[in-house]
């Protein structure tokens, strides 16, 4: 006895069905593991950009800081020449060297972070190609939905 043409063509419909389903998690299997490769990329290169920019503004508060230091210490040394008996101020001693130091320092410090700062304003985005990525697909699926 053959079955009735009814459930024959459900068979081959839920065949074709689980084909489609099958190509579907295949496809999407690989989109997302190409994602995350992509992703693997360019999460270790926003590490690296990441760890350079906390090193400059690191340095730029050390700089400053030693500079900040230096200065007390020089404005200490005028203080007790102004409180000496002495009525003549020289900087050509420890003080001078000291605030010298510490002009030298804050220079350094400023610029340290104003090249940090600048490097904000001229650097790529963080996950470009991942952005450029996503705009592509929604563009693709803008086409497919006028389509």
């Amino acid at each position: 006895m053959a079955p009735p043409p009814h459930e024959d063509s459900r068979s081959t419909q839920d065949g074709a069905l689980r084909q489609e389903l099958k190509a579907f998690v295949s496809s999407l299997r690989a989109y997302l593991f190409a994602r995350s490769e992509l992703f693997a990329i360019e999460a270790s290169e926003a590490a690296s950009e990441i760890a350079a920019r906390a090193f400059r503004k690191t340095l730029s508060f050390l700089f400053c800081f030693i500079g900040y230091v230096l200065f007390l210490t020089g404005l200490v040394g005028v203080i007790g020449q102004l409180l000496a008996d002495s009525q003549k101020l020289e900087f050509r001693n420890w003080i001078g060297a000291c605030l010298i130091l510490a002009l030298v320092h804050f220079v350094i410090g400023v610029l340290l972070r104003l090249s940090s700062s600048s490097s904000l304003a001229k650097q790529h985005h963080l996950f470009e190609y991942t952005r450029a990525e996503f705009r592509k697909d929604q563009e693709w699926l803008a086409d497919e939905n006028q389509n």
